[in-house]
This record gives C-alpha cells, structure tokens and sequence, in this order.
C-alpha cells in the first residue's frame, strides 16, 4: 500500500489522494458537492468516478456515487426519459397458406439519406417460423407515410 502522511498538514493520503475518514457524513456532503454544484451539473457515474478518484480515496466509493446517483430525483427524471419502455412478448399466429400473414411496420426518425428518406417500411410475409424468407425493406419518407395513415 501506497499510505502516507502528508509533511505539510499531517493528511493520511493513499497515492497522493487524500484519505477520507467514514464519519459525521463527510463522505456524503463530498459527493453530494461533486454532484450537485454548478460546476458540475449532475454528472453520471463515469464522470463522477473519475473526477473523485483523482483527489480523494476511500473504500467503496464507486458504490458509494452509484448509490447517491440512484437517490437523486433529477438524474432518475432524467435517466427515465431515456430508457425503453417494456413491451410484453406476443405470440404470432402461424399461418397455414402462404401470404395469408403479412406484418407491416416503420422505422422512423432516421438520418435523411441523399434521397431524402427519413424511414423506413418493413414488410413481413408469411412469418411462419424464426425465419423470416420474405422480408422487405422500403426507403420511405415520414410524411409519405403520414399521409398514407391520414387518408380514409
């Protein structure tokens, strides 16, 4: 182990970053700085880590910020905004003739390509088993698709 004491102020430092006792919360009001301040505006686990280790050390700091990270309300808000909504599995009905199941759908808010295509159009035929023999793949456009849905 790398432990020193600090000349200057009598600091207990383990390679240079200084020791941080468990006591009166101190460890808490650290991180609770480091991520809240407006220096730093809410980091992620990475950042924090990172900007931590590089001054101070103690036992189990990465546990430490991912427990204060999963406490704090505005990263939660945040971090729900970006995760997938879980969707139930469905069974799909096996057909008996062919082209009797076709299966559509659309892939949107892509890059637009040099074509102006901004989606696509997904078309499943017969999807009789895990795999899929016709499957069709349409460059398409977001408003012709909308405008296709509007029609009566």
């Amino acid at each position: 182990m790398a432990f020193s004491i600090g000349m200057d102020d009598g600091t207990l430092r383990y390679q240079r970053r200084l020791c941080v006792p468990n006591m009166d919360g101190l460890r808490e009001r650290i991180m609770t700085e480091a991520h809240t301040s407006r220096y730093f505006v809410h980091p992620g686990s990475s950042k924090m880590n990172h900007d931590l280790k590089e001054v101070y050390w103690w036992n189990y700091i990465k546990k430490n910020v991912t427990d204060l990270l999963a406490r704090c309300p505005n990263c939660q808000q945040v971090k729900a905004e970006h995760q997938w909504p879980g969707v139930l599995a469905q069974n799909i009905e096996i057909p008996i003739w062919k082209w009797e199941m076709i299966n559509l759908d659309f892939v949107v808010g892509l890059p637009r390509t040099p074509h102006e295509f901004d989606s696509i159009w997904v078309i499943v035929i017969d999807s009789q088993n895990q795999h899929t023999s016709n499957l069709l793949r349409l460059p398409t456009q977001r408003s012709s698709i909308l405008s296709c849905i509007s029609r009566k």
